[in-house]
């Protein structure tokens, strides 16, 4: 599903976010919408796995590698977090990408190899609520 060639399921969005603790600068990937696209849904990518959030392999597993030499916008090697799921109003995230200042908004296009690993990873991630999976289409 697509509502513009730059809002789409594997598009990477990099602004202000304001769920995480401080609110930070933030790239992220689009990964489902719901049936009326009002609401879509993103997975942050993070330079690394923060041990105390996710101290077991199992949680661990529930972060895709991403790497820098084939997403130049990356300074770093990094992990996408698949554990959870962020909603985001799909009018702000587009005045985001059309707000034209050039530092926040469309980005890239992850690889349709990584894409496919990240759904995956959702698809089976025990730490989403299925409502939540249902919701973006994932189930």
């Amino acid at each position: 599903m697509a509502l513009d060639d730059r809002l789409e399921i594997g598009s990477i969005i990099f602004e202000k976010v304001f769920d995480t603790k401080p609110p930070k600068d933030k790239y992220y990937i689009v990964t489902g919408f719901t049936a009326d696209t009002t609401i879509l849904c993103t997975v942050y990518i993070n330079t690394s796995i923060n041990i105390n959030l996710f101290p077991t392999q199992r949680l661990k597993n529930l972060h895709v590698p991403i790497s820098a030499v084939d997403n130049p916008f990356l300074k770093y090697d990094s992990f996408v977090d698949c554990s959870n799921l962020h909603q985001k109003a799909t009018n702000m995230v587009m005045s985001v990408i059309n707000n034209g200042t050039g530092r926040y908004g469309y980005v890239s296009n992850v690889s349709a190899a990584t894409l496919t690993e990240i759904m995956g990873t959702i698809k089976n991630a025990h730490t989403i609520p299925p409502i939540t999976k249902k919701k973006f289409g994932f189930i």
